[in-house]
């Protein structure tokens, strides 16, 4: 047995772990089992099948049954902050005010980034591993990470949180080969477990057993949340893609519309393991900041910040390139979460801003 609960296979050629399990019923059509999706189809052509997780709870929402509207019945935590979306604010065209974040004290700024240089480098996922995974593909984690947009939505989750769970999945996927029918619940896993890292309140435990439509029992949920860490030997301070682009805009001094820009193309690298795995978060910052700066600005990689971070455009050009394609395919893709969220007017409606057809590389 696993210590999820389910039986335990092994490859002759390969030490990774098989985590399976028996097929689970779905008892409601409206609710969000990404397993049953994943496990219906019999080809690696999931992406046109792919329904986002607002329109499969049409009549049943996250925002009439989840966390926010069952707490609100408990007198005790009435008041809780977790029911207030703080994250919202009133946002000029000024210079963005990024707050008081440790990454943000000017003195140390310099010392800060080389450690986080330097850290990357240890805690990156191995960039090529789905290809050694023998039962799920690019297709189901990026409708996976989809789901995980949305999620960080519904709960009012930081962006942080969003990062940190990506990276712990991706991470455990780097080690461990998962059948697609705890796939779901190795994401469920990664931001249950970044929650409880970032959060000051983060969801219970229930609430993420509800929304994979009780798919998985509290029990195998907290059992992978433990099987999560012992992988990733409890290193969970990780630096962010979020983490570097928060310095660039802080070091810059950029216009809130840049700054939610700019945050919109470096979440879309999260949908993609092939090719964004394969550059450092750092390097991702710097191309999303390149591109954001050039679409509302018309200019790409300043002075300042080739001489802080040690990068050449040179070598932001080929990520640079990728997010450009991305976000020119963005509009046709099914996986809509992140697009959505910042058509939002708390990010200015950046993600509905036409992305340049072309830039200046040559």
């Amino acid at each position: 047995m696993d210590s999820t609960g389910g039986p335990v296979a092994r490859r002759s050629q390969q030490s990774d772990v098989f985590l399976d399990q028996k097929m689970p019923s779905l008892k409601l059509e409206r609710k969000h089992s990404l397993t049953v999706m994943f496990m219906c189809q019999p080809s690696k052509d999931l992406i046109s099948t792919w329904m986002s997780l607002s329109k499969r709870t049409e009549t049943a929402s996250l925002g009439e049954r989840g966390w926010h509207s069952r707490m609100c019945m408990k007198s005790t935590l009435a008041v809780s902050p977790m029911l207030v979306d703080t994250s919202v604010h009133s946002q000029s065209e000024g210079v963005s005010d990024f707050g008081t974040d440790v990454i943000n004290v000017t003195e140390y700024a310099e010392e800060i980034h080389q450690y986080l240089r330097e850290a990357e480098i240890r805690y990156r996922p191995k960039a090529h591993y789905m290809r050694k995974q023998p039962d799920i593909t690019e297709g189901m984690r990026t409708i996976l990470v989809d789901w995980l947009v949305e999620v960080g939505e519904e709960y009012k989750l930081r962006a942080e949180t969003l990062y940190l769970a990506v990276n712990f999945l991706d991470r455990f996927l780097s080690c461990m080969s998962v059948l697609r029918g705890k796939l779901q619940l190795v994401g469920t896993a990664a931001i249950l477990l970044a929650s409880k890292y970032e959060e000051i309140y983060p969801p219970e435990v229930d609430e993420f057993v509800y929304i994979t439509d009780d798919t998985y029992t509290k029990r195998q949920l907290l059992r992978m949340e433990h099987l999560l860490l012992k992988v990733l030997a409890f290193d969970l301070t990780v630096p962010t893609t979020n983490q570097f682009l928060l310095q660039y805009l802080r070091r810059q001094g950029v216009c809130i519309r840049t700054e939610n820009l700019a945050k919109y193309v470096a979440e879309l690298s999260l949908l993609e393991a092939d090719p964004f795995l394969k550059y450092l978060p750092s390097l991702i910052a710097a191309a999303a900041y390149c591109l954001a700066n050039y679409t509302v600005n018309r200019h790409l990689w300043p002075e300042t910040l080739a001489a802080f971070t040690g990068y050449s455009l040179s070598e932001i050009i080929p990520c640079l390139s990728e997010l450009h394609k991305a976000c020119l395919d963005i509009p046709h893709r099914p996986q809509q979460a992140i697009r959505e969220k910042y058509k939002s007017s708390k990010y200015l409606h950046v993600s509905l801003m036409e992305p340049p057809a072309a830039l200046p590389l040559q």
